[in-house]
């Protein structure tokens, strides 16, 4: 059985996925969406092949769980557009999964399954700012149309090549984007604050701290329903287990109702 979060709580979240639905079509004849998202995944030489594992073995739990399916599902149109690539040193990048639309549990659980079978691409220096031009690039003639553009950075350490981060930010932000982080503690000393001060930004952007490897998932599922919801994740109820997993690491789950 689930356990319940609060109801100030719940009620916060469903009242801004009821949010004012949009055209569903824009005048240009683009796909109208609630969020286009890119998932920009850390593959630099900081990562071994079981962190990678791990890390993308979190993003496609996190489309599976229930949580996030029913965050889709109750957006103003009830679909989402997301892309991943994956990225190390500046214009070393790949673009592992195109544009896909995302409206309903079934295309949920496929995009999970596509995820789960990405290889890895060779990586080696860390550059922040060349993931965030890349994701910029990303975004010009998608065919789709939202209110949001949301580039999404997971990583586990700070930029060590390409231009200057905050200059890739403010051009991003500038011209309407946000950046939000996901920044993996336990490497790096201050790794959350560089984030925090250099990497994130826009109109309501936010991180959310995965405490390792193992709370990638967990972290990744919180993130993604607070991007869906265009909401603080601190609104979120906090995880909770179903009962026959619990005390069974990585089976945490949110619940919304």
């Amino acid at each position: 059985m689930w356990t319940k979060p609060g109801a100030v709580a719940a009620s916060i979240l469903l009242a801004a996925l009821a949010g004012a639905s949009v055209p569903a079509r824009a005048a240009g004849g683009n796909d109208v969406v609630d969020v286009e998202l890119v998932l920009a995944v850390d593959v630099s030489l900081s990562m071994d092949e079981n962190s990678y594992r791990m890390e993308m073995q979190g993003y496609a739990d996190a489309f599976r769980d229930p949580a996030v399916q029913q965050a889709i599902k109750m957006g103003g149109m009830g679909r989402i557009a997301v892309a991943l690539m994956q990225w190390s040193g500046y214009g070393t990048y790949k673009l592992s999964l195109g544009w896909t639309v995302i409206d309903g549990d079934g295309a949920a659980n496929e995009l999970a399954d596509t995820i789960s079978g990405i290889e890895r691409m060779p990586g080696g220096s860390t550059s922040i700012s060349g993931a965030i031009d890349k994701g910029l690039a990303l975004f010009d003639g998608n065919g789709f149309d939202s209110a949001r553009h949301v580039i999404d950075i997971s990583g586990d350490g700070r930029n060590n090549n390409g231009r200057d981060v905050a200059a890739a930010r403010e051009e991003a932000v500038t011209k309407g984007f946000i950046i939000n982080g996901l920044p993996i503690a336990g490497g790096e000393p201050g790794l959350e604050e560089y984030y925090q001060t250099t990497v994130i930004g826009g109109p309501g952007a936010f991180m959310v701290i995965a405490h390792g490897y193992e709370d990638f998932g967990q972290a990744i599922t919180k993130k993604l329903i607070a991007e869906i919801a265009n909401i603080s994740p601190d609104m979120l109820p906090a995880p909770v287990q179903h009962a026959e997993d619990q005390g069974a690491a990585g089976s945490s789950r949110l619940a919304l109702n």
